[in-house]
């Protein structure tokens, strides 16, 4: 797994918060970009797309080049709810979570569902 953590970087407060809430792994890795290669990475974690500068196309490009890693794309949404920036990531995605006041409501092709999340 990698979590690249574009806005926080891969110091301080995210690696205190992994030890933290006990969410590490050995085989978890924690960097400030994305790697041109991820082709060691079953899953990769981008926090966040905006920071990151991430548009559309290079969205489109990450998934087509890496057919085989899952990816968890985090996105920022302004104070009333609504997408930062465009809407236009939300068509590329296959399920989209909001977290609210410990809520997670998901909802995309496979139906809508909700479940409590433990804030430590």
């Amino acid at each position: 797994v990698l979590y690249a953590s574009i806005e926080e970087g891969a110091r301080g407060t995210i690696t205190e918060r992994i030890d933290r809430l006990e969410v590490g792994h050995p085989r978890m890795y924690v960097s400030n970009n994305l790697p041109a290669d991820l082709s060691a990475y079953d899953f990769v974690i981008t926090d966040s797309v905006s920071r990151g500068r991430l548009d559309l196309e290079e969205l489109r490009a990450l998934i087509g080049n890496n057919p085989d890693t899952s990816f968890i794309f985090i996105f920022h949404v302004t104070k009333a709810g609504l997408p930062r920036g465009t809407t236009e990531f939300q068509h590329e995605v296959d399920v989209l979570v909001q977290v609210e006041d410990g809520v997670a409501v998901a909802n995309g092709r496979f139906g809508p569902g909700e479940m409590g999340v433990r804030f430590a």
